[in-house]
Protein backbone atom coordinates (compact mmCIF):
# COMPACT_ATOMS: atom_id res chain seq x y z
CA UNK A 1 0.00 0.00 0.00
CA UNK A 2 2.70 2.56 0.75
CA UNK A 3 4.47 1.67 -2.56
CA UNK A 4 1.61 2.30 -4.71
CA UNK A 5 2.31 6.13 -5.20
CA UNK A 6 5.08 5.58 -6.80
CA UNK A 7 7.77 6.32 -3.94
CA UNK A 8 9.48 2.99 -1.75
CA UNK A 9 9.27 3.09 1.68
CA UNK A 10 11.31 0.12 4.03
CA UNK A 11 9.45 -0.82 6.79
CA UNK A 12 11.32 -3.00 9.62
CA UNK A 13 9.19 -4.97 11.97
CA UNK A 14 10.90 -4.18 15.28
CA UNK A 15 8.14 -5.56 17.85
CA UNK A 16 9.20 -8.71 20.35
CA UNK A 17 6.48 -10.91 21.81
CA UNK A 18 5.96 -9.87 25.14
CA UNK A 19 7.22 -6.91 25.72
CA UNK A 20 6.16 -4.10 28.14
CA UNK A 21 6.96 -0.41 27.45
CA UNK A 22 10.06 -0.85 29.59
CA UNK A 23 11.19 -2.88 27.50
CA UNK A 24 10.02 -1.12 24.17
CA UNK A 25 11.80 2.06 25.54
CA UNK A 26 14.99 -0.01 25.90
CA UNK A 27 15.08 -1.65 22.91
CA UNK A 28 14.22 1.78 21.06
CA UNK A 29 17.30 3.46 22.89
CA UNK A 30 19.47 0.39 22.22
CA UNK A 31 18.78 -1.06 19.03
CA UNK A 32 16.21 1.02 17.23
CA UNK A 33 18.10 4.28 16.45
CA UNK A 34 21.02 2.78 14.81
CA UNK A 35 18.61 2.02 12.01
CA UNK A 36 18.22 6.02 11.57
CA UNK A 37 14.76 5.91 11.17
CA UNK A 38 12.52 8.05 9.60
CA UNK A 39 9.40 7.43 11.44
CA UNK A 40 8.55 5.07 14.36
CA UNK A 41 5.27 3.85 15.20
CA UNK A 42 4.62 3.16 18.73
CA UNK A 43 1.54 0.44 18.94
CA UNK A 44 2.28 -0.40 22.74
CA UNK A 45 0.42 -1.45 25.91
CA UNK A 46 -1.32 -5.21 26.58
CA UNK A 47 1.74 -6.42 27.83
CA UNK A 48 1.78 -3.85 30.35
CA UNK A 49 -2.07 -3.93 31.06
CA UNK A 50 -2.22 -8.11 31.06
CA UNK A 51 0.46 -8.03 33.61
CA UNK A 52 0.34 -5.58 35.64
CA UNK A 53 -2.28 -5.63 38.79
CA UNK A 54 -3.42 -2.41 39.40
CA UNK A 55 -3.02 -3.12 43.33
CA UNK A 56 0.17 -3.67 42.52
CA UNK A 57 0.53 -0.22 42.17
CA UNK A 58 1.03 2.89 44.82
CA UNK A 59 -1.64 5.44 44.42
CA UNK A 60 0.59 7.11 41.98
CA UNK A 61 0.24 4.86 39.69
CA UNK A 62 3.32 3.20 39.99
CA UNK A 63 4.61 -0.11 40.48
CA UNK A 64 5.16 -0.64 43.92
CA UNK A 65 8.33 -2.60 45.37
CA UNK A 66 6.81 -5.94 45.59
CA UNK A 67 5.02 -5.64 42.28
CA UNK A 68 8.17 -4.63 40.95
CA UNK A 69 10.38 -7.91 42.40
CA UNK A 70 7.26 -10.16 41.02
CA UNK A 71 6.84 -8.78 37.57
CA UNK A 72 10.68 -9.49 37.16
CA UNK A 73 10.30 -12.99 38.68
CA UNK A 74 10.20 -15.84 35.85
CA UNK A 75 8.73 -18.27 38.38
CA UNK A 76 6.39 -16.15 39.49
CA UNK A 77 5.04 -14.86 36.14
CA UNK A 78 4.84 -18.45 35.08
CA UNK A 79 3.00 -19.60 37.90
CA UNK A 80 0.77 -16.70 37.43
CA UNK A 81 0.07 -17.65 33.21
CA UNK A 82 -0.72 -21.52 34.67
CA UNK A 83 -3.36 -20.21 37.81
CA UNK A 84 -4.83 -17.43 35.60
CA UNK A 85 -4.78 -18.82 32.22
CA UNK A 86 -5.50 -22.59 32.60
CA UNK A 87 -6.83 -23.04 35.85
CA UNK A 88 -8.96 -19.97 36.94
CA UNK A 89 -11.41 -20.29 33.77
CA UNK A 90 -12.20 -23.77 34.85
CA UNK A 91 -12.71 -23.32 38.56
CA UNK A 92 -14.94 -20.06 38.01
CA UNK A 93 -16.23 -18.24 35.07
CA UNK A 94 -15.48 -14.51 33.99
CA UNK A 95 -18.28 -12.15 34.71
CA UNK A 96 -20.42 -11.12 32.36
CA UNK A 97 -22.60 -7.97 32.94
CA UNK A 98 -23.50 -6.06 36.08
CA UNK A 99 -24.08 -2.37 37.49
CA UNK A 100 -22.96 0.18 34.84
CA UNK A 101 -20.45 1.54 37.12
CA UNK A 102 -18.52 -1.76 36.11
CA UNK A 103 -17.75 -0.46 32.82
CA UNK A 104 -16.07 2.84 34.49
CA UNK A 105 -14.04 1.26 37.69
CA UNK A 106 -11.01 2.41 36.12
CA UNK A 107 -11.91 5.21 34.83
CA UNK A 108 -9.92 7.25 37.47
CA UNK A 109 -6.78 5.06 37.04
CA UNK A 110 -3.36 6.68 35.41
CA UNK A 111 -0.91 4.03 35.11
CA UNK A 112 2.08 6.32 36.05
CA UNK A 113 5.09 4.18 34.48
CA UNK A 114 3.22 3.24 31.03
CA UNK A 115 2.77 6.64 30.50
CA UNK A 116 6.55 7.58 31.50
CA UNK A 117 7.92 5.09 29.05
CA UNK A 118 6.41 5.77 25.95
CA UNK A 119 6.39 9.69 27.05
CA UNK A 120 10.54 8.62 27.00
CA UNK A 121 9.97 6.85 23.49
CA UNK A 122 8.66 10.00 22.25
CA UNK A 123 11.00 12.52 23.49
CA UNK A 124 14.11 9.85 22.96
CA UNK A 125 13.00 9.61 19.18
CA UNK A 126 12.46 13.32 19.09
CA UNK A 127 16.01 14.67 20.31
CA UNK A 128 17.02 11.91 16.98
CA UNK A 129 14.45 14.01 14.94
CA UNK A 130 12.25 10.81 14.46
CA UNK A 131 8.62 11.29 13.25
CA UNK A 132 6.48 9.03 16.23
CA UNK A 133 3.19 7.96 15.35
CA UNK A 134 1.05 6.75 18.35
CA UNK A 135 -1.57 4.31 18.36
CA UNK A 136 -4.43 3.14 20.62
CA UNK A 137 -5.12 -0.39 21.00
CA UNK A 138 -7.98 -1.94 19.98
CA UNK A 139 -10.40 -5.18 21.65
CA UNK A 140 -12.61 -7.38 20.38
CA UNK A 141 -14.36 -7.01 23.60
CA UNK A 142 -17.64 -5.30 23.41
CA UNK A 143 -20.54 -4.39 25.92
CA UNK A 144 -23.19 -7.24 26.82
CA UNK A 145 -21.14 -10.11 25.72
CA UNK A 146 -22.37 -13.44 26.93
CA UNK A 147 -20.39 -16.34 27.89
CA UNK A 148 -20.64 -18.17 24.48
CA UNK A 149 -19.49 -14.55 22.97
CA UNK A 150 -16.38 -14.92 24.87
CA UNK A 151 -15.35 -18.67 24.14
CA UNK A 152 -16.32 -18.14 20.47
CA UNK A 153 -14.09 -15.26 20.16
CA UNK A 154 -11.23 -16.61 22.37
CA UNK A 155 -11.07 -13.90 24.68
CA UNK A 156 -8.74 -14.26 27.82
CA UNK A 157 -7.94 -11.77 30.98
CA UNK A 158 -5.61 -10.64 32.99
CA UNK A 159 -2.95 -12.86 34.81
CA UNK A 160 -4.80 -11.03 38.32
CA UNK A 161 -8.41 -10.87 39.44
CA UNK A 162 -9.35 -7.05 39.36
CA UNK A 163 -10.47 -7.35 35.80
CA UNK A 164 -11.57 -10.65 35.77
CA UNK A 165 -15.17 -9.58 33.96
CA UNK A 166 -15.88 -8.22 30.76
CA UNK A 167 -16.92 -5.07 32.04
CA UNK A 168 -14.07 -4.46 34.24
CA UNK A 169 -11.71 -5.34 31.18
CA UNK A 170 -13.14 -3.25 28.85
CA UNK A 171 -12.72 -0.06 30.99
CA UNK A 172 -9.08 -1.16 32.44
CA UNK A 173 -8.41 -1.20 28.08
CA UNK A 174 -9.96 2.25 28.33
CA UNK A 175 -7.53 3.70 31.25
CA UNK A 176 -4.68 2.51 29.22
CA UNK A 177 -5.78 3.76 26.08
CA UNK A 178 -6.81 7.47 27.81
CA UNK A 179 -2.93 7.36 28.29
CA UNK A 180 -2.20 7.53 24.87
CA UNK A 181 -4.30 9.81 23.88
CA UNK A 182 -3.31 12.28 26.71
CA UNK A 183 0.71 11.50 25.82
CA UNK A 184 -0.20 12.75 22.46
CA UNK A 185 -2.41 15.72 23.27
CA UNK A 186 0.59 16.48 25.79
CA UNK A 187 3.35 16.41 23.48
CA UNK A 188 1.54 16.81 20.37
CA UNK A 189 2.15 13.98 18.44
CA UNK A 190 -0.21 12.76 15.86
CA UNK A 191 -2.08 9.64 16.80
CA UNK A 192 -4.50 7.12 15.00
CA UNK A 193 -7.02 5.87 17.18
CA UNK A 194 -7.49 2.46 16.05
CA UNK A 195 -9.75 1.54 19.34
CA UNK A 196 -12.43 3.85 17.74
CA UNK A 197 -11.30 2.72 13.74
CA UNK A 198 -12.56 -1.18 15.22
CA UNK A 199 -15.14 0.14 17.22
CA UNK A 200 -17.14 1.00 14.07
CA UNK A 201 -16.47 -2.73 12.87
CA UNK A 202 -18.19 -5.94 13.17
CA UNK A 203 -15.13 -6.93 15.30
CA UNK A 204 -15.82 -10.55 15.83
CA UNK A 205 -14.40 -10.85 12.33
CA UNK A 206 -11.49 -9.00 13.11
CA UNK A 207 -9.61 -11.07 15.69
CA UNK A 208 -7.65 -14.04 16.86
CA UNK A 209 -8.51 -13.32 20.60
CA UNK A 210 -8.73 -10.59 23.09
CA UNK A 211 -5.92 -8.49 21.44
CA UNK A 212 -4.69 -10.01 18.02
CA UNK A 213 -6.11 -9.10 14.74
CA UNK A 214 -5.87 -11.38 12.47
CA UNK A 215 -5.67 -11.43 8.72
CA UNK A 216 -8.32 -9.19 8.13
CA UNK A 217 -7.72 -6.67 11.19
CA UNK A 218 -4.46 -6.26 10.26
CA UNK A 219 -5.41 -5.13 6.67
CA UNK A 220 -8.04 -2.76 8.53
CA UNK A 221 -4.93 -1.37 10.07
CA UNK A 222 -2.94 -1.11 7.09
CA UNK A 223 -5.73 0.50 5.01
CA UNK A 224 -6.07 3.45 8.06
CA UNK A 225 -1.89 3.68 8.73
CA UNK A 226 -0.99 3.43 4.98
CA UNK A 227 -2.29 6.98 3.93
CA UNK A 228 -0.89 8.37 7.43
CA UNK A 229 2.19 7.72 6.91
CA UNK A 230 2.76 9.01 3.46
CA UNK A 231 1.30 12.19 4.60
CA UNK A 232 3.57 12.74 7.62
CA UNK A 233 6.94 11.71 5.45
CA UNK A 234 5.11 14.01 3.05
CA UNK A 235 5.36 17.17 5.83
Amino acid sequence: MLNADGQRYEVINAGIEGYNSEYALGRIRDDILKYDPDLVTIYIGWNDLMKVSPSNMSSSGRVTWLGAALNHSYLYKGLSKVVFFYIRPILMPPGLSGKASEYHVFDQFVPAEYEENVSAMVALLRERNVRVLLFTRPTVLTRNMSAEDLKAEHVFFPYFSEAYSAPRLLSLHDAYNNSIRRIAARMRVPIVDLDEVFNRQDKRTLFWDTMHPNKEGHELIATVLAPRIRELLAQ
